[in-house]
């Protein structure tokens, strides 16, 4: 069952409103506007004129904007002072739901206001993630995804922001400590990171941690004072693999398998993940060579 609705024609009607006499959406998701981008819808509608009216509803006897901002916030500029709309019946929740899906269809949102969207209708619509994911036609895990977004504190979505990184690069960096994460943004963005460098970079960083963090551990373990020392057989060190994330294994799985391949033999490589667990299979078929 949609959450959202389709208006009929009863429901709406066309009017030009005063712009100063539309108050602002209270549930508007979008709280990042690009000035560069404003200024430029600006010149078009005082070249071309607003194509589109804006959406409002009537709230306490007030005009309450739904969707359009940037067109409004763009006619201003432009120096009208009115502006057409479309006058929709519609509560606080449905106000919510056009705001959010007009963005989501426009591709308008960044990551961040994305995710304190969907965040927002889950709460106002106390639906479960699934229900809610059906309705914005994704995946259960894509929207639980984008909500983990919602880990960033300003400063790194500020960074993040300032470089345009990605969703994929961002969801990378959430495996980087808090306390780090700036610090890795900004390198990744100075340096114009593809995901791919992004990740192997980030294996080397969370590594790294671990490896500080164990030998920080072994050195703080001192014998005590009055222990007088006990004669152990030498031994040869061990040499430890500390895997940061488990896409470095993986991966050495891949690179295995292709070699296997190009030498002839028939390899596959099967994952499936479960709540508490990762099964792999691995399978070679042989055609009359030996295994």
């Amino acid at each position: 069952m949609s959450l959202f609705f389709n208006p009929s024609k009863q429901d709406k009607r066309l009017v030009k409103l005063p712009i100063e006499k539309i108050l602002p959406n209270p549930m508007q998701p979008r709280k990042y506007f690009d000035e560069d981008a404003i200024n430029s819808l600006a010149d078009s509608i005082a070249r071309y004129g607003i194509i589109q009216p804006v959406s409002v509803r009537i709230n306490e006897g007030k005009y309450e904007l739904v969707a359009g901002e940037r067109r409004l916030r763009a006619a201003k500029i432009a120096g009208y002072t009115e502006i057409p709309c479309i006058i929709i019946r519609a509560g606080e929740k449905k106000s919510a739901y056009i705001a959010m899906t007009e963005n989501l269809q426009r591709c308008d949102l960044d990551i961040f206001e994305e995710a304190e969207a969907i965040n927002s209708l889950l709460a106002c619509s106390n639906c479960t993630q699934s229900a809610l994911a059906e309705s914005l036609s994704m995946s259960q895990s894509a929207l639980a995804n984008k909500l983990r977004l919602l880990r960033f504190d300003p400063e790194q979505r500020d960074i993040i922001r300032k470089y345009r990184l990605s969703e994929r690069h961002a969801r990378s960096l959430l495996r980087v400590p808090p306390e780090k994460r700036s610090e890795v943004a900004e390198k990744i963005g100075a340096e114009s990171m593809s995901v791919t460098t992004a990740d192997e970079y980030i294996d080397t960083v969370v590594c790294n941690g671990i490896v500080r963090k164990q030998l920080s551990q072994k050195s703080s373990k001192k014998a005590p004072p009055d222990t007088k020392p006990v004669y152990q057989e030498e031994k040869k060190p061990i040499r430890t693999f500390l895997i940061g994330d488990l896409s470095i294994f993986y991966n050495s799985i891949e690179r295995s398998l292709s070699i296997l391949k190009n030498a002839g033999y028939d390899a596959s490589f099967e994952k499936t993940e479960e709540e508490s667990e990762v099964k792999i299979s691995i399978v070679l078929k042989h055609e009359g060579k030996k295994l």
